[in-house]
């Protein structure tokens, strides 16, 4: 047996097998976090792969190792004793021998570790069980020179011969031609002994040169986006990678956060604090794949932006616009914020969408208050709050009144304009037969009368009375029996409320009351006549939409011949007087909850 120094080669493929070993010394896939497990997980596996390699380029033969075990079995053993002089590459173990596997219990779908037979690789893929395999540093495992294997060496050293490899001398078919020509033979199986004595002559040549090496290891991609610090308003960021090795030579791919590995085809959409790793996969078996780089990218932290409240009108309608819509526009990114609100001061509810506000429910407005909150994202913090107040509009009303008398009540002997000339209605009204008869004793005689005068009107607050109009009477003398006991009496408004106009007519009976006459010169007005609102409470309901309404007559300040009560106006025996007539708006409240 001959004892050798280390080539040059040999110390160079030594160094990288330590380097692989160290490595190996430091794998372990379990008792750290995830994303620490993932991360160093994959590295290892990449440690891993290598050693593969390495065992492969020196003879290694891993055809009949389909489980993770096996593998590593082989990795951790040395060539055998008969065969390790004659090694030219590395005979020793090629990771830690403590290095084992073992089944552990992790939810369905937990990542593992698992041994691609048909490609030679270890990969990190996802289980779809709750057993999944892990690869760990097994103390109780004394450091030794493990099992040897047998391996299938592309070329040896000589074991005989004083050169480096073994040769033998052939004698040509034909003896008797020339010389005999000396033709190494280099020895590819296990050393043997030589027949004879080699010829003596020019010493051997040496073997042709090995095939050239490897074209080399594949560049990985590189990033439009460098890795780095961005505002948060920029994400998510779109990056796209560029292949920066020779046309055909790789397949690029890529993984977000450790996860399964993608073939790139585009744009890749990257979120906030997310790490993109990138790497080339060898298309020909002349190139390498290239190292794995990984590129954070983190985002610097910003305040949302407050939301918009967005309302159908900015004032309850009194007649129309009584109900408000709400809508909440977000002006973050997508996905960044929740928005939540409430009302006059109130609990914050979550927002999910338009809402409905009615004047019944806010008779004094309402204040709306908004703010964008962080969806479980460390880079945004809550917005300010916006705000927006919604008004009641007072009863937008302006319009113009008229009266009418019609329908006269009386004796059968009743006279009227009405009845005489058949107009049916007018605001005119007089009633009695002031005709003199020849028996007639009474002196001056003349009909009683009633004259509306309607006004108009602008600027109707809620519950407080405005003129509608004046009301003239005239007391005058007439026949019995023939005047008029009552009178229906419409008082016609037309009105424009929040741009729509209507109108309605509103009816009120009058009582037309004849006094006995006491003629007392001191004291007339036992003697005045007058006209009463039949109904006490002179009220008549509106209907607009869904609401209802109602207005109230009433009389007011008299010229000197007459005065009034609320319900009442009396003018003194044939005397003229006149009467401001007042109305009042307002609104029936609501009977529901």
């Amino acid at each position: 047996m001959n004892h050798r120094a280390f080539t040059f080669t040999e110390v160079l493929v030594t160094v990288a097998v330590i380097a692989v070993v160290a490595a190996t010394a430091h794998l372990i896939l379990g008792d750290v976090t995830t994303a620490v497990r993932e991360q160093r997980a994959t590295s290892d596996i990449d440690t891993l792969n290598r050693a593969v390699k390495i065992y492969l380029a020196n003879g290694g033969n891993l055809d009949e190792a389909d489980e993770i075990g096996e593998v590593l079995a082989r990795l951790k053993s040395r060539v055998s004793g008969d065969e390790i002089d004659q090694s030219v590459g590395l005979t020793s173990q090629l990771i830690d021998p403590r290095l084992s596997t073992r089944t552990v219990q992790r939810p369905n779908g937990a990542q593992t570790v698992v041994w691609n037979a048909e490609d030679l690789r270890f990969e990190f893929g996802q289980s779809d069980s709750s057993e999944v395999t892990e690869i760990f540093l097994d103390d109780g495992i004394a450091e030794n020179e493990g099992e040897t294997d047998e391996r299938s060496l592309a070329m040896k050293y000589a074991s005989d011969s004083g050169w480096i490899w073994d040769y033998e001398d052939r004698t040509p078919a034909n003896t008797n031609v020339g010389p005999t020509p000396i033709t190494l033979v280099p020895d590819t199986s296990s050393p043997s002994t030589p027949s004879g004595t080699p010829t003596t002559g020019t010493p051997p040549s040496p073997p042709p040169a090995p095939a050239p090496p490897s074209m080399g290891t594949l560049l990985p991609p590189r990033t439009s986006v460098p890795a780095g610090t961005y505002p948060i308003f920029d994400y998510d960021l779109a990056v796209s990678l560029t292949d920066p090795n020779p046309a055909g030579s790789a397949q690029m791919v890529y993984s977000l956060d450790f996860g399964a590995w993608i073939n790139y085809t585009g744009t890749i959409i990257v979120p906030e604090g997310s790490t993109l790793s990138v790497q080339s996969l060898a298309l020909a078996s002349e190139w390498n794949d290239s190292r794995k780089v990984d590129y954070a990218y983190e985002a610097s932290p910003a305040q949302l932006a407050p939301p918009r409240i967005l309302a159908s009108r900015n004032q309850f309608g009194y007649f129309f616009g009584r109900t408000i819509s709400v809508t909440l526009a977000n002006p973050n990114p997508a996905g960044s914020s929740d928005l939540v609100f409430r009302l006059d001061g109130g609990p914050w509810q979550p927002y999910a969408g338009s809402f409905d506000l009615k004047r019944d429910d806010y008779p004094a407005g309402v204040r709306i208050e908004a703010r964008a909150e962080s969806s479980d994202s460390p880079y945004w913090s809550p917005s300010s709050t916006s705000s927006h107040a919604l008004s009641v509009a007072p009863v937008d009303l302006a319009g113009n009144t008229n009266g009418a008398f019609t329908n006269p009540i009386g004796p059968a002997g009743m006279i009227t304009n009405l009845t005489e000339s058949g107009l049916g209605s007018s605001s005119y009204f007089d009633w009695g037969d002031d005709v003199r008869r020849k028996d007639d004793n009474m002196g001056q005689l003349k009909r009683s009368s009633l004259q509306f005068n309607g006004l108009a009107f602008t600027d109707i607050v809620e519950g407080n009375r405005f003129q509608v109009g004046s009301l003239d009477y005239f007391n005058g003398s007439i026949y019995s029996d023939t005047g008029a006991n009552a009178v229906t009496f419409g008082i016609n408004v037309a009105m424009a409320a929040d741009g729509v106009a209507f109108g309605t007519t509103f009816n009120f009976d009058f009582e037309l009351i004849n006094t006995v006459n006491l003629e007392d010169p001191q004291d007339p007005w036992p003697d005045a006549d007058f006209v009463r609102l039949a109904n006490p409470t002179s009220r008549e309901r509106l209907y607009i939409g869904d609401r209802e309404y109602e207005f109230q007559l009433e009389f007011g300040e008299t010229t000197n011949k007459g005065f009034a009560l609320f319900d009442e106006f009396h003018v003194l025996e044939w005397s003229n007087a006149s009467v401001n007539v007042y109305g009042t708006f307002s609104e029936v409240p609501s009977s529901s909850p």
